[in-house]
């Protein structure tokens, strides 16, 4: 019984690895692979010597703010959206954001408020 056990969580581990890898190798025609965009952006912001803004919420910022460490490393100008230091953006800047679907309705919800209060 153990054995049987161990073997399906095998084959399914296995399943999963499968899937997500033919997340990323499969083409996706007939748009660039989502890196190599991000890549080719960050390397433009480079040339420009433009800077880069993030804004995250919740995980997704947590990770954000990491990503935003690594550019600085890297010798881009980065900056979080969310921080008192933050200069203001410009035109040939790039705005990375990120947020969760359950994030983006209570945001949407919140702004139509505010909206219908002006």
């Amino acid at each position: 019984m153990a054995n049987e056990k161990r073997h399906e969580m095998s084959r399914l581990s296995s399943q999963i690895c499968n899937q997500i890898s033919s997340v990323f190798s499969n083409p996706t025609d007939p748009h660039p692979p989502p890196l190599d965009l991000l890549v080719t952006e960050l390397a433009g912001v480079s040339r420009r010597g433009a800077r880069v803004f993030l804004h995250g919420v919740g995980r997704e910022g947590l990770m954000l703010k990491a990503f935003a460490m690594r550019l600085f490393h890297l010798g881009l100008s980065s900056h979080l959206v969310s921080d008192m230091t933050t200069p203001p953006i410009s035109s040939p800047d790039l705005l990375i954001a990120s947020a969760g679907r359950r994030i983006l309705h209570r945001r949407r919800d919140l702004f139509r408020r505010e909206i219908v209060r002006c």
